[in-house]
């Protein structure tokens, strides 16, 4: 131990402090033996380096456990990214399904209309024809006037007719629209695979993420929010 100039200061201090736990006072140089309590400190400083060890593999113990912990929160923040994105995703192919339904809703509330407005006008065409036919039977007789109250009589039944709401017809089967649009070698007024305008899909059709010139994997990238509405926007414009 006399080759470490630090240990016998270590040792003293261990000598003291074996003393003062006896419940003795520490006085060296006055009432104690040259090396009092010397055995004592010597046992004390053999032990050490197996404390220290034990203390290095506890140490080694929670630096992994730490290490453990903060690749566990690593990947727990990359998996919140990926959600944060796919959630970002859905809610784009959300608005564009709301904004496709909200101009289907639309073109049937005009498709009734114009059905309603249909109705009444055939009625009225049909109520001024018998209107006609009378004025014609009260101008040429009475002996012309059975023939007449009969036309006269049908033409007011069907303007009745045409005014009764019909039992609801099954609507149409809309056109169906491919998923994604493709961008190049076509109108953005019409898909080249289902006759459809690029606003009517749910987004663009796009290259898988990663994929070389030779690989012909697909995905649609969903047009992000207020995209759809302004291809529709510029290119469903009349043109002069």
């Amino acid at each position: 131990m006399t080759d470490q100039p630090d240990q016998p200061t270590l040792r003293d201090r261990i000598r003291r402090a074996i003393c003062e736990a006896s419940g003795f006072t520490w006085l060296p140089d006055e009432l104690m033996e040259p090396d009092e309590y010397g055995d004592h400190a010597d046992a004390v400083l053999a032990v050490l380096p197996e404390v220290a060890d034990r203390a290095e593999e506890e140490l080694r113990h929670w630096k992994s456990k730490l290490a453990a912990v903060t690749d566990g929160r690593d990947a727990l923040q990359r998996e919140n990214a990926r959600l944060r994105k796919d959630l970002a995703a859905a809610e784009r192919i959300r608005e564009n399904a709301d904004f496709h339904l909200g101009q289907e809703m639309a073109r049937r509330q005009l498709a009734e209309k114009a059905a309603a407005r249909l109705a009444v006008d055939r009625a009225a065409v049909l109520r001024e024809a018998a209107d006609a036919v009378r004025r014609k039977a009260v101008h040429d007789g009475e002996d012309f006037c059975n023939g007449i109250d009969f036309a006269a009589d049908l033409l007011r039944r069907m303007a009745d007719e045409a005014q009764q709401p019909e039992a609801e017809a099954v609507p149409a089967e809309a056109p169906s629209v491919c998923e994604g649009f493709q961008w190049i070698g076509q109108s953005f007024a019409t898909c080249d695979r289902c006759d459809q305008p690029a606003w009517d899909h749910v987004g663009e059709d796009v290259p898988v993420e990663g994929a070389s010139l030779s690989d012909e994997r697909r995905t649609v990238r969903p047009w992000k929010p207020g995209q759809a509405d302004a291809i529709r926007a510029k290119w469903s414009r009349p043109t002069s």
